[in-house]
């Protein structure tokens, strides 16, 4: 019988641990609705999806391959105290993709993480909050960082992230703080688009296994090709075709015709311009395309950790320098066919550099 006594916070993040060994969404209801009172169900899962959000910030951490430790921290409170526990403690190792700068062991920022989300436009919470944790992290010697996850942005790995000193100034953050957050600094976050002067094509058959992919009606992908009207031509094959073609279902494309003889199958496309996706959103949403066996998506934050050291079948994720390794090797070979765009301007950037490192002097330009 469940403790009637505790209150509803502790008792989602109990519930939350045994979301993590259910296999499906379904499964986890049927048994929520055997172990607590049906009045309880819907704030515990309100709760429950707050909580999932540090699941998530902790994936996205690792997906762009930015920290190098990231631990959880217990926030519940075994003695009385005017301050607040954040959620985790990371040591980050700043990148720089533009740079040719790879993450170095000896340059990091030892930090602790306070995760939050909302279903608004708008995110707000009280200074003595924010102060409450922050004299958490400097018991510690740590500086105190916040990251914000706009859900109304379904779909999107929406990240606000800020400095607890910067959000007790105005203790409030939008949808318009994403881009001079410290999102592109944390994550090496880039914007990526393609250039819609090349010329895709995609190659299907129902009379031969694939590499992978395997469409409805046009049966099992072999390979896809890049040309364009200098005469230039790439093939891609195996895991590259395979990773190239899941582009397909994060960029929009026109033009598409499909030509289709004893069940061989070629597809034309190009892909749309100006279309705007950070590289944590093609990575995150890369993600969210691994399936099963019936077609459904087997990424769910909570289960995705529970999972990773499975003997059998272990969490997969999408990681940044599978993608990366992608984009240089079809940018060797068909130019430009990738750009990549700074998040904010240079005098931004600084200003970012200079809140993580305000003992590093930096020359502007």
């Amino acid at each position: 019988m469940i403790n009637k006594d505790l209150s509803d916070v502790e008792l989602a993040k109990r519930l939350k641990e045994l979301k993590g060994i259910t296999s499906s969404d379904g499964d986890f209801n049927t048994m929520l609705k055997g172990m607590i009172p049906d009045e309880r169900i819907d704030e515990v899962h309100r709760i429950i999806r707050g909580l999932s959000q540090e699941d998530e910030f902790a994936l996205v951490c690792s997906m762009m391959e930015c920290c190098s430790s990231i631990t959880r921290l217990d926030q519940t409170p075994l003695v009385e105290s005017e301050e607040k526990t954040p959620d985790f403690q990371i040591t980050f190792h700043p990148a720089s993709f533009f740079s040719e700068m790879p993450p170095h062991e000896d340059f990091f920022y030892k930090c602790m993480v306070e995760v939050k989300s909302t279903d608004k436009l708008r995110f707000k919470t009280s200074r003595a909050d924010i102060g409450k944790r922050k004299a958490y992290a400097e018991r510690f010697g740590l500086p105190l960082l916040y990251a914000v996850r706009f859900l109304k942005a379904e779909g999107i790995p929406f990240w606000v992230i800020v400095t607890a000193d910067s959000l007790l100034d105005k203790n409030t953050l939008t949808t318009e703080d994403y881009v001079p957050s410290l999102n592109s600094l944390i994550f090496d976050n880039y914007s990526l688009m393609i250039n819609s002067q090349y010329s895709t094509i995609r190659r299907y058959s129902k009379n031969k296994d694939g590499i992978g992919e395997v469409h409805k009606s046009l049966g099992a992908l072999q390979g896809v090709t890049i040309t364009d009207s200098k005469g230039i031509e790439y093939n891609l094959n195996d895991k590259d075709a395979l990773l190239f073609s899941m582009l397909f279902g994060i960029f929009k494309t026109y033009g598409t015709y499909i030509e289709t003889f004893q069940g061989e199958s070629t597809v034309y496309s190009h892909f749309s311009t100006k279309q705007f996706n950070t590289l944590l959103d093609v990575v995150y949403r890369m993600t969210n395309m691994f399936t099963d066996a019936e077609g459904n998506s087997v990424y769910e934050p909570t289960r995705a950790i529970a999972n990773m050291d499975s003997p059998t079948n272990p969490t997969l994720l999408m990681r940044r320098s599978i993608l990366e390794m992608l984009v240089k090797e079809v940018n060797k070979n068909c130019p430009n066919f990738f750009f990549f765009g700074m998040l904010g301007d240079t005098k931004q950037h600084l200003e970012k550099v200079k809140a993580l490192f305000p003992e590093i002097e930096i020359a502007e330009s």
